[in-house]
C-alpha cells in the first residue's frame, strides 16, 4: 500500500499489542446487498455494525466494513475489481468511520479551518462550504503570521479542563495536513454579509451553527448524545 501524502506526517510504527485498533482488509469476489433496515446516507449503507460501501445506491456494494463489538477489530472486504482504489493509505481511512472511532474516544470532528496564533493559541473557523473558511484563515497566515494546521478539519477534545484541537488526514482542498495540536481560545462562527461585525453567540445559537458541521451519525441516539 502506497502511504499518500496525507497521511505521511501522521505515520507511526507501532508494535501489535500496543495498537488501538487492529484492521484487516481483503478482496472477495462478491458482497451481498445490504439489508432492508439499513440506513442510508451519502453513498454508504450503514445497519449494526457493518458500513456497506456503494458507487450506485441501487446497485451491489463494492466494500463493506465489519466492526467487533469490542471496537478494536475490524474487517474491510472489498470487491477485488476495486483493489485499485485500496492501494492507497488515504482511501483505506476514508472507508474506516474515523468519525465513529474518534467519537468513542471522546473526539468530535468539527468541519472548520484551524489555524495557530503567534502566541500558540488555537482559533477555528467553522461555516458550512463555500462560505470562507479557508479564506480568513490564510487572511490571518498573511497578516498576524498564524499557521494554519487545517485547512478544513479539526478534531476536538477536552484535556482535563481545556479543549484542545488536532491536525487530521483530511483537509478538504487546502492540502494542509499537519500533525499538530493547539489549545482552543475562540470558535468563529463564519457568515457573509456587506459589513463586518463580530459578537458572542448565545449558547442556543452555538450548538444551532456548530451541531450541523460536527460529522455524526444522527441516526445513532448513542451518538448524538455524546456530541
Amino acid at each position: 500500500m502506497k502511504i499518500t501524502a496525507e497521511s505521511l506526517p501522521f505515520q507511526q510504527i507501532s508494535e501489535p499489542e500496543s495498537l488501538d485498533i487492529y484492521v484487516q482488509f481483503y478482496p472477495v469476489t462478491q458482497l451481498p446487498k445490504p439489508p432492508e433496515n439499513a440506513v442510508y446516507e451519502a453513498g454508504n449503507y450503514f445497519v449494526d455494525n457493518n458500513v456497506y460501501y456503494c458507487d450506485d445506491p441501487e446497485g451491489m456494494p463494492y466494500a463493506r466494513l465489519s466492526v467487533n463489538p469490542d471496537g478494536r477489530n475490524m474487517g474491510l472486504e472489498y470487491v477485488a475489481d476495486f483493489q485499485d482504489r485500496f492501494g492507497y493509505s488515504q482511501i483505506v481511512l476514508n472507508h474506516l468511520g474515523l468519525e465513529a472511532l474518534l467519537l468513542k474516544r471522546q473526539v468530535l470532528l468539527l468541519h472548520s479551518s484551524f489555524i495557530r496564533l503567534k502566541n500558540g493559541d488555537g482559533v477555528l473557523f467553522s461555516a458550512p462550504s463555500g462560505t470562507g473558511k479557508s479564506t480568513q484563515a490564510e487572511l490571518w497566515r498573511k497578516h498576524r503570521a498564524a499557521e494554519i494546521i487545517n485547512g478544513d478539519r479539526a478534531g476536538l477534545r477536552k484535556v482535563a479542563d481545556r479543549w484542545t484541537a488536532w491536525g487530521l488526514t483530511y483537509a478538504g482542498t487546502s492540502g494542509i495536513y499537519r500533525n499538530e495540536s493547539a489549545n482552543i481560545v475562540g470558535i468563529v462562527v463564519l457568515k457573509q454579509s456587506k459589513k463586518n461585525a463580530i459578537r458572542r453567540l448565545r449558547f442556543t445559537e452555538a450548538v444551532r451553527y456548530l451541531y450541523p458541521e460536527i460529522t455524526v451519525h444522527r441516526w445513532e441516539p448513542a451518538s448524538v448524545d455524546r456530541v
